[in-house]
């Protein structure tokens, strides 16, 4: 797939191929660069019996839940969460989320919903839990303009408020495949793509790297470990909700954390990209470099420069303990294209930024 920026995206919207609207503001006020903001317009949980419902339906292989329409399913099923003023206070849950502003997909190849970096810093998840948004064959969205997303907490108490932009829309078009390993190697050897690892001066070179369906992005020396307890809200102070903890460098030496442990971690590996390409984390990695321990980046989308450059920020969960070291495997970097080359008016927002993100940047 393509990635639309931002000219493209409006250029979708005026011919009709992808319908976006936000009461109060205009549809340029909701577009970045690269995606599109979303709020949290409801918050719904699935209470115990109704998951089991739906459970034993999938089971059974009944295909009636699929016909349902959005309405009907939240309907039946789910259950609506008020947030007040003050916010709503969550824990280790999945909520299904409506969106705060309506969109409607027509005719781009696909629309997909990923988590914006400083909330997935709180451990918190976004997943478009019901495929590619496209309206026109998913039943479940269909003639609906919001569509439910899931929104997982791997541990750590979150307050969350009315409208908080907790995710990003990506609009993607035409479908092409991502570039394959050979097409990573030209990229980094004609300095579209720009890796320096271990803080060296001088760039990365492929000979340097582990390439293998992906480049594969390793962990630095200082992670950053959830104090169980705290409430941690968007902007929070890094010392306030987390502990500093330099890992070991020899394997020897790996640290072995409790189960369950959160953890924000960051890539050796500091990343810019040229303006014609961006860069795609792979989530949820459970692969036998890793084993028992799960990590999704803190924004899986990298922008090209100079929206983005710097190291990458992954929230990780230890499930059934993998011991942790300085240079372990974490995910693996993909790069796929725009659909125009475009670099932003704007600097990076991770310029000298110490609350965020781990993302670092010179």
């Amino acid at each position: 797939m393509a990635v639309l920026c931002k000219p493209d995206i409006i250029k979708a919207i005026s011919d009709g191929r992808f319908i976006l609207g936000h009461k109060g503001q205009s549809v340029e006020e909701i577009i970045g660069d690269y995606s599109i903001d979303i709020g949290i317009g409801k918050l719904f949980k699935l209470p115990k019996e109704n998951a089991k419902i739906l459970a034993d339906s999938r089971t059974r292989n009944n295909d009636w839940i699929d016909n349902l329409t959005q309405t009907e399913f939240k309907n039946q099923f789910l259950e609506q969460i008020p947030i007040p003023e003050e916010g709503v206070i969550i824990g280790s849950e999945q909520l299904f989320v409506e969106p705060n502003i309506d969109f409607f997909n027509y005719d781009l190849s696909h629309c997909s919903i990923s988590t914006r970096s400083s909330y997935a810093r709180m451990g918190l998840h976004t997943v478009n839990n019901l495929g590619p948004l496209n309206h026109t064959y998913n039943p479940l969205i269909k003639n609906n303009s919001r569509p439910l997303f899931l929104l997982a907490s791997f541990g750590p108490i979150v307050r969350l408020y009315q409208d908080e932009a907790i995710a990003q829309l990506v609009l993607e078009d035409p479908p092409i495949g991502k570039a394959t390993d050979e097409d990573l190697k030209h990229l980094i050897e004609s300095s579209n793509l720009q890796i320096l690892k271990h803080g060296a001066r001088d760039k990365t070179t492929v000979q340097e790297l582990k390439i293998d369906q992906g480049i594969y992005l390793t962990m630095a020396k200082d992670i950053w470990i959830y104090r169980n307890g705290t409430v941690l809200h968007k902007g929070i102070d890094m010392e306030k909700g987390f502990e500093k903890f330099q890992l070991p460098t020899d394997p020897k030496d790996a640290k072995l954390f409790a189960k369950n442990t959160f953890f924000i971690s960051s890539s050796q590996e500091y990343i810019r990209l040229a303006p014609s390409f961006v860069g795609y984390v792979q989530q949820g990695v459970f692969v036998k470099e890793a084993p028992g321990y799960q990590s999704h980046p803190n924004a899986p989308w990298i922008w090209p420069w100079p929206s983005f450059e710097g190291t990458i920020t992954f929230e990780g969960v230890e499930f059934f303990g993998r011991p942790l070291y300085e240079g372990c495997f974490q995910s693996k970097l993909h790069i796929d294209l725009l659909t125009s080359p475009y670099a932003s008016e704007k600097r990076s927002r991770y310029s000298k930024q110490d609350k965020a993100t781990l993302s670092r940047n010179k």
